[in-house]
């Protein structure tokens, strides 16, 4: 649609000439000259085929359908105003929406980090979060439901890439009770076969290169039951040490030995569909991941 005899900067100084009522002081307001003004509400009255103000030697006032114009304009003028700041601020990452998708492993370590930093750096922004599985994070995004997904940097589906660098790194870990059977001493990865492994689908991910160590006996995204489940019972979790560092450090929880198995390291990324542009809010979410990912020590490794 094509919208004619619609002049912002016209309109902006009818506004003030209307509100004073008088074209020297109007002018000495606009920061132009009195002629200038002049010219510019003689142009807007002829653009759109109306009177808007008589003027007498009492001053400048607005006809009835002036008022009834200016009453209409004045809400554009706002309006418009709003979009300017709101284009302001989106450029800047500050506004609009993000949809990220986290895998479970991640969510469990970072949300309420990244809750805090995204509500303190972009208050403006609504932020959708989904935690599913990998292979579910890249149809959504694939389906344009999702801007950017985090998860193992070996998981992106084709059509999906990096859309960063690096983002951290875990390491795997096998942790017990306090008290445990294993606890405290060099053990064999043949040792865990008398005990459950529980973990969750990231774990599973892990065990691709740790066979040895058995199949999962309990998988669930759920972290907080698995650990308050390692906690009371003699299975052994598949785990990473970031998750359940409140445990091990109240001796609650410690990791294992296993002299025939060296835990494994998982690096996490930043995906985006390919040859998307990414919006300035979504760079700026970017940012806000590495730093919370660095913030609670899993920038480099974990």
């Amino acid at each position: 649609m094509r919208i004619k005899n619609i002049d912002l900067h016209k309109i902006q100084h009818a506004a003030v000439l209307g509100e004073i009522g008088n074209f020297a002081e109007a002018a000495e307001r606009l920061h132009i000259t009195q002629s200038a003004l002049t010219r510019s509400i003689q142009a807007l009255e002829t653009s759109i085929g109306l009177r808007l103000f008589d003027r007498d030697r009492s001053g400048t006032r607005l006809t009835a359908a002036g008022l009834a114009y200016m009453n209409q304009a004045r809400k554009l003028l706002s309006d418009a105003r709003a979009l300017e700041q709101f284009t302001s601020e989106l450029a800047g990452g500050k506004a609009g929406e993000i949809r990220l998708g986290l895998g479970p492993l991640v969510a469990a370590l970072i949300l309420p980090d990244l809750f805090v930093r995204h509500l303190t750096e972009q208050p403006q922004v609504h932020m959708g979060i989904m935690i599913s599985s990998a292979e579910v994070l890249n149809d959504e995004a694939l389906a344009d439901r999702l801007d950017l997904f985090v998860t193992g940097a070996g998981f992106a589906a084709p059509g999906c890439v990096s859309a960063s660098s690096r983002l951290g790194r875990v390491r795997g870990s096998l942790v017990a009770r306090k008290g445990h059977p294993l606890a405290g001493s060099k053990i064999t990865s043949a040792d865990l076969k008398e005990y459950p492994l529980v973990g969750g689908r990231t774990a599973r991910s892990l065990q691709e290169y740790v066979a040895d160590l058995g199949d999962l006996s309990i998988v669930c995204d759920d972290f907080r039951a698995l650990i308050a489940l390692t906690l009371e019972s003699d299975a052994l979790f598949v785990s990473t040490p970031s998750l359940v560092s409140q445990e091990i450090a109240a001796g609650e929880l410690v990791e294992l030995t296993i002299t025939d198995w060296s835990p494994p390291s998982m690096d996490f990324g930043i995906f985006s569909v390919a040859k998307r542009t990414l919006s300035p809010t979504a760079l700026r979410t970017i940012t806000i991941l590495r730093s919370t990912f660095s913030e609670i020590g899993l920038g480099q490794s974990a």
